[in-house]
């Protein structure tokens, strides 16, 4: 039971830290930027057309746990921690190869077609 009660505290110390890595869009988004390397704030919401509310949460939950860093010329840059987080995973772009990062782009951002 104290094991339990352990877990539960470390739950609730890391609350915040234990939902961003549960949550989808937040994986989705740090696999995003593993794909794309340092990009600025503006172009990754252009990219993923999201806000700039809508990924503000994300962004600060992953500087808080040290998964990205702001870099040169307000670049965002993903952390050697935050590599090593997606690898073991399996959703890190290091290993991709570059035909298959951009077939994974062309279903992110699908090329629009005329009928």
């Amino acid at each position: 039971m104290e094991k339990a009660k352990n877990l539960v505290d470390i739950y609730l110390n890391h609350k915040e830290e234990v939902d961003i890595l549960v949550d989808e869009g937040a994986l989705f988004l740090l696999s995003f930027l593993s794909f794309t390397g340092p990009i600025t704030e503006e172009k990754l919401l252009s990219e993923l057309e999201m806000s700039k509310e809508g990924s503000r949460s994300y962004l600060d939950a992953f500087k808080k746990i040290s998964f990205i860093k702001m870099g040169k010329k307000d670049q965002i840059t993903l952390t050697p921690f935050g590599r090593r987080f997606l690898r073991s995973l399996k959703l890190s772009g290091d290993k991709i190869k570059r035909t298959e990062k951009e077939k994974l782009y062309e279903v992110i951002r699908p090329v629009p077609t005329s009928h």
